[in-house]
């Protein structure tokens, strides 16, 4: 066993720029972080262990969920291990609309061309909403001259007005057929593109597809995800938990505050399924990342979580310097980490196995990936980037994880940046059929973007 405490240091190999290297050796000092003990908490140690891996070993869904192959994991799972998937799946179309919506509201408004016409303010003003601009919707939606688009608009006019989204705003779709809350539903992809609208050309109109039909897909999944945790006995707070951190800002404002999660849920009542294979390595630690989501101070929240034994709270606390998250830092801390859960698991079982590095890769990518958290949530928008950057290049194929890519692939576009979001979407159109509405105004994008001073550079 591994009893000495994990000490950070400076890993150059997984640092960055020469300059961020010579900040961070300005910076840095050795911090003491993890136990063994720690270590031995995380669902990556339990699953070197065959009794406790053997609640998911040979079961078809959660074979798949590992080998990456999403749609056969949603067709397999059963139990918790099902609420998980259909929460998993809410939340990568939540962040696909929300992709939809940051490409749309480039093409029809930042990246504007004179053919666009009086039609294309209804896709611009439902892009709005989804990213919490209601002032701009509604001068959107009063500009719209067509019936058919004025009933279309009418729903998203309502959530404008109010200010944000709520479950007692009901959204509907025009060009899908949303299937029954039942088990063994599913939800059909639709025809693209959903429907023409005119431009100034005469004779001539355009193509397009509407965020709000990802919106409702995403509904939908989160639908079944509470019906099957009823179903199961769990309590659905757990979704909430789950999914508030992948929410769209129209949802922001208006969520039901913290304090009536938190109160009634504890991290020993976790199902080990919402842990294995997941972006949190203890149970406290996706409290922690709920909570993180409402954060004025966030290293109060740390020093909070970490008191309450989050891990990811307690490593990235001691990757704040001066109040600001330490890329350098945090990248260090994860390797480490995934490091020496690798020497923790061959010690513990006197032996070594090919799948320990595997899991140990998914500690990396949880430190990485709550990094990226926490440096948005501080404020720190230029050094998410480059932690979402280092997730990516540095995860393996079995800890690829198609929601946080979705969500880097959203926040790529928000800076007018559709290259790799391009690449995300063909990687996983097979699994994620709907992608192809979101792909739509993304190609516009890019050939909007084309035409002008050229493709802009990767924010990071």
């Amino acid at each position: 066993m591994i009893n000495s405490m994990l000490s950070l240091g400076l890993l150059l190999g997984c640092s960055g720029s020469d300059s961020e290297v010579s900040e961070a050796e300005n910076t840095t000092d050795e911090v003491v972080l993890l136990t063994a003990e720690d270590l031995q908490r995380t669902w990556v140690f339990k699953a070197s262990d065959s009794t406790w891996r053997g609640q998911f070993e040979g079961d078809p869904g959660w074979t798949s969920l590992f080998n990456r192959d999403y749609q056969s994991a949603l067709a397999g799972a059963s139990g918790a291990g099902a609420v998980r998937m259909y929460a998993e799946y809410s939340a990568i179309y939540r962040q696909a609309a929300l992709l939809h919506a940051h490409a749309t509201n480039h093409v029809y408004g930042t990246d504007r061309q004179e053919e666009d016409g009086i039609d294309s303010l209804y896709l611009r003003g439902v892009a709005n909403v989804v990213l919490g601009k209601y002032d701009n919707a509604k001068s959107d939606f009063v500009e719209l001259t067509t019936d058919t688009l004025k009933g279309y608009a009418a729903q998203w006019q309502a959530v404008a007005e109010q200010g944000g989204w709520t479950s007692d705003t009901p959204i509907v779709g025009h060009f899908v057929t949303v299937p029954d809350v039942t088990k063994g539903s599913q939800f059909r992809p639709e025809s693209v593109p959903h429907f023409d609208i005119s431009t100034t050309l005469e004779g001539e109109t355009s193509s397009v597809t509407d965020t709000t039909e990802l919106w409702v897909r995403s509904r939908w999944y989160e639908a079944m995800a509470d019906a099957l945790a009823v179903e199961n006995q769990m309590d659905t707070a757990w979704i909430d938990v789950f999914m508030t951190p992948w929410l769209t800002p129209m949802e922001e404002d208006l969520l039901s505050k913290p304090d009536d999660v938190l109160a009634k849920l504890s991290a020993a009542d976790l199902d080990p399924a919402w842990l294995f294979l997941s972006r949190n390595l203890v149970a406290e630690d996706a409290l922690f990342i709920y909570e993180l989501q409402y954060s004025t101070d966030i290293s109060e929240t740390l020093k909070n979580w970490a008191d309450k034994k989050s891990l990811l709270a307690a490593l990235l606390l001691g990757c704040v310097v001066d109040g600001k998250l330490d890329v350098p830092k945090v990248l260090d801390a994860a390797s480490s980490v995934e490091a020496l859960l690798i020497s923790e698991m061959k010690a513990a079982q006197g032996k070594e196995e090919p799948f320990y590095s595997m899991f140990a890769d998914f500690a990396e990518q949880a430190i990485l990936v709550a990094g990226v958290m926490v440096a948005e949530q501080n404020g720190q928008r230029e050094d998410s980037g480059r932690l979402r950057s280092n997730a990516r290049d540095l995860a393996l194929q079995n800890s690829k994880d198609a929601l946080f890519l979705t969500e880097y692939a959203a926040w790529d576009v928000s800076n007018r940046y559709p290259s790799r979001a391009q690449d995300m979407l063909h990687k996983y159109s097979q699994d994620f059929r709907a992608f192809k509405v979101a792909g739509h105004p993304l190609g516009m994008l890019q050939i909007r973007l084309g035409r002008s001073a050229g493709v802009p550079g990767a924010a990071n």
